[in-house]
């Protein structure tokens, strides 16, 4: 549980409400995104050698990655002639992005709002990048640029509205 919820062996947490004094679950996976400082096991720490302005790069290991990459190479395995589109290229939508690049898919499109994202998933290899500031009917784009729709579509943006137009851009049997 320490590494899921926060607690320590005995089951005690580190938080507690000031109100009231009532215990409060909490550093997700041994990690705690928002805090400046977290406790957590001696096996979740680890060593950097670097300089501490070179540390920002760190932010994006936690579950983002997993998260990503995980989808791609553990759930959704995608063959090499599979098109693959995904919505969001922050950290999670870039390491599914670098997930479908290792396993060789021929056709990985890349859905975002901004340019310079969109520039970062082309350099890592993004075959289709496609600003949706700029596309008003998605699902018609992305059937064309597929020929037919998407094998699969990821969304790493926990939008609604992009949730409903990842499921429009998949085509029959996708």
């Amino acid at each position: 549980m320490s590494n899921l919820m926060g607690t320590r062996s005995d089951g005690s947490t580190t938080s507690k409400r000031k109100s009231d004094g009532q215990v409060l679950k909490s550093q997700f996976f041994g990690q705690s995104s928002f805090s400046r400082l977290s406790i957590v096991r001696e096996s979740c720490v680890v060593k950097f050698d670097g300089k501490a302005g070179e540390m920002g790069i760190f932010a994006a290991c936690g579950c983002g990655f997993q998260t990503g990459a995980g989808t791609v190479l553990n759930i959704l395995k995608p063959k090499p002639d599979e098109s693959v589109v995904i919505f969001g290229m922050g950290g999670v939508g870039l390491t599914a992005l670098m997930g479908a690049k290792h396993l060789k898919v021929e056709q990985i499109i890349a859905v975002d709002l901004t340019d310079r994202r969109l520039q970062m998933a082309k350099e890592l290899g993004a075959t289709d990048v496609v600003n949706s500031r700029d596309i008003t009917d998605m699902p018609k784009h992305i059937t064309e640029l597929t020929n037919g729709g998407a094998v699969f579509c990821i969304d790493c943006t926990g939008v609604p509205k992009v949730i409903e137009t990842t499921i429009d851009c998949i085509a029959p049997l996708g």
